[in-house]
C-alpha cells in the first residue's frame, strides 16, 4: 500500500503492465505524487513473483477455475 492511501503496489503493478505511465496513474489518482508510484514500482520489481502471484489470484478466471467444484456454484 502507499503510505496513507487506499492504493495498493498490486494495483500500480496492473496499471503499469496494462500500458499506463506513470503520469497516467497520477491523473487517475492526483492524491498520490509521481514519487509514490516510482516507490510502488520499485517495490513490485523487488517482490515480482510475489506480486504477480496476488495479481493472478485475484484475477476472475482463477477464482472460477478455484471454485467450479463446490457446492454453491451449481
Amino acid at each position: 500500500m502507499i503510505k496513507r492511501t487506499r492504493i495498493s503496489v498490486r494495483l500500480i503493478a496492473e496499471l503499469e503492465k496494462a500500458g499506463h505511465s506513470v503520469d497516467e496513474i497520477v491523473a487517475m489518482y492526483p492524491h498520490i505524487k509521481h514519487a509514490h508510484v516510482y516507490d510502488a514500482l520499485s517495490y513490485y520489481y523487488d517482490h515480482k513473483e510475489e506480486i504477480d502471484k496476488l495479481i493472478e489470484e485475484n484475477k476472475e478466471e482463477y477464482w472460477i477455475e478455484k471454485t467450479k467444484a463446490e457446492k454453491w456454484r451449481r
